[in-house]
């Protein structure tokens, strides 16, 4: 990326004149499109934006060692490099629309990944190598074809946003219950015909989605949610009236939406 002089002269005087605290911060907000530039300077990247399809991460990644963003959704990816578990400062990576069905183990070293969007892939199982991330908050693995949560979910912790819709998901592991921070939870469009009990530990849950399943009942315990849970959606189940009346006793605070 080749900043105009104008930007240049700019971001001198800010440092010049400004804080070190200040230079920094500007840096940092500086969008690097192509490895080629990223690689003049790699300290001093921290937002990677390709402008050109990828078939594949170029290599050099590894060398991005203060790269806090990496941004490559609506590419044509089958695979992310494995050289992404050098990226230890990596706080979100952007790889929507894809044709991503695995990610590499190394992905589990990048400890500081805080966001992670898969969507729109061609994912049929939980990725493994997630469930290192310990301070992943936000998950979207949307659009897939997973059909099974496991036990290894419960392990991200920090997690507060969960998305899963239009998946094949037919069983959710009791092991959901230890998202202690979870907020939020998206199940729409999936096989589900349960929900585990477990889902009443989620206490800072806010919105529970559910539209578009084949659920019958809900499990009581979720009353423990009556202070917390604010939106309840279960648009297009098999859920009878009087279990909806049932739920509008146990969550008297909820929006209910059926």
């Amino acid at each position: 990326m080749r900043l105009k002089p104008t930007v240049v002269i700019f971001l001198a005087l800010s440092c010049f004149f400004g804080s070190v605290k200040d230079c920094v911060s500007q840096t940092e907000t500086v969008v690097y499109r192509s490895m080629s530039e990223a690689m003049k300077h790699p300290e001093n990247v921290y937002i990677l934006d390709f402008s050109m399809v990828l078939s594949e991460l170029p290599k050099g990644i590894s060398q991005l060692v203060n790269l806090r963003q990496l941004l490559v959704s609506r590419h044509k990816l089958v695979s992310l490099s494995a050289e992404l578990g050098a990226c230890k400062r990596l706080e979100t990576l952007e790889a929507e629309s894809n044709k991503l069905f695995d990610l590499p183990k190394e992905i589990g070293k990048c400890k500081n990944l805080r966001t992670l969007n898969l969507a729109d892939n061609r994912f049929v199982e939980w990725p493994v190598s997630i469930d290192n991330l310990k301070k992943l908050e936000q998950l979207n693995l949307s659009r897939n074809g997973i059909t099974t949560l496991y036990d290894d979910i419960g392990g991200l912790k920090n997690l507060k946003i969960l998305q899963l819709n239009n998946n094949k998901i037919q069983k959710i592991s009791s092991k959901i219950g230890k998202l202690k921070n979870l907020e939020k939870l998206y199940l729409i469009k999936n096989n589900l015909t349960r929900i585990p009990e477990t889902i009443a530990s989620l206490k800072e849950l806010q919105i529970l989605d559910l539209s578009n399943n084949r659920i019958q009942k809900i499990p009581e315990s979720i009353g423990k949610l009556k202070n917390s849970l604010q939106v309840l959606r279960l648009y297009d189940n098999k859920i009878s009236e009087s279990e909806i009346a049932k739920l509008k006793k146990l969550l008297p605070k909820t929006e209910i939406l059926y």
